[in-house]
């Protein structure tokens, strides 16, 4: 088969999809629940062309209907093009001779620290206020940890200090650690707490699918590592605590203790944040 005619399928059937996409809105769901899971939460590539084709507020629809099955979210925030997502701003708590970049592409976007000679910790993070306090929020991207640290925190105070305040719930990416990698955490007046741990040994380097829920009206938290659909009933990790009562924002951040290395932490698309008010 010639170049041009192998082009020239392909064209015709990826207009093919398109135009059945277009004929079917608002019928046509990407996203959507059924016995209690959740399909098309973590396919970048039907979000995306529905992202050309829906209005906003038709995806925000079929996104709070889908994750219904977790909990009654109020309203939610998509990002399918990282380039496009603007964080309030971006905290350091570095050592002289540290140097970073945040770097963002349409389908990921990480952070690259560079420590320096200088021994102790080092912490970066990019940072979102949500609009108002909220009761219960959910976090699904894909994450990554090329050797040692990757999180998702949710703060109950202003995001763009580390730590006491705000207080925080983590997911947490210890790849340095020989086995229970994926972590639920807490840091309460700067203690570190383990809440739940799984059993497992990350591969560096690698994007794991991931959802992240906290509930501080009920004291419940909950993560999902690839489940893909995502069983609502069946959670990797959970756990019940009540220290922390409020959500204000959450952040992406990566740290670590080691010198003279360069660190790499990544999230990629579709992420979703939607939140209880």
């Amino acid at each position: 088969m010639s170049l041009v005619k192998k082009w020239q399928i392909e064209k015709s059937n990826t207009l093919g999809l398109v135009n059945n996409l277009v004929e079917l809105k608002p019928a046509f769901k990407f996203i959507y629940a059924k016995d209690n899971k959740i399909y098309g939460l973590f396919d970048y590539t039907l979000w995306r062309i529905a992202h050309a084709f829906l209005e906003t507020d038709t995806i925000k629809d079929m996104v709070l209907d889908a994750l219904s099955v977790i909990d009654n979210f109020t309203d939610c925030l998509i990002v399918t093009d990282f380039t496009k997502f603007t964080e309030d701003g971006i905290g350091e708590s570095l050592q002289s001779g540290d140097t970073y970049t945040i770097d963002k592409i349409p389908s990921e976007m990480k952070i690259i620290l560079t420590t320096s000679s200088t021994s102790g910790g080092r912490r970066i993070w990019v940072y979102k206020n949500l609009p108002s306090s909220v009761s219960a929020i959910w976090i699904s991207c894909r994450m990554m940890a090329d050797d040692e640290y990757a999180r998702i925190d949710v703060t109950d105070a202003d995001p763009s200090t580390y730590s006491n305040p705000p207080d925080f719930y983590t997911l947490m990416f210890e790849i340095i650690a020989s086995s229970n990698d994926t972590q639920l955490r807490k840091r309460v007046s700067d203690t570190w707490t383990h809440l739940a741990d799984e059993a497992v040994d990350l591969t560096a380097g690698t994007y794991y699918k991931v959802g992240f829920y906290i509930d501080v009206a009920n004291g419940v938290q909950k993560v999902w590592r690839d489940s893909d659909p995502l069983d609502a009933t069946s959670p990797t990790l959970s756990a019940t605590d009540t220290d922390i009562t409020n959500i204000i924002g959450y952040r992406f951040t990566t740290e670590t203790g080691s010198t003279s290395k360069t660190l790499v932490s990544g999230w990629g698309i579709p992420l979703v944040i939607a939140w209880k008010v």
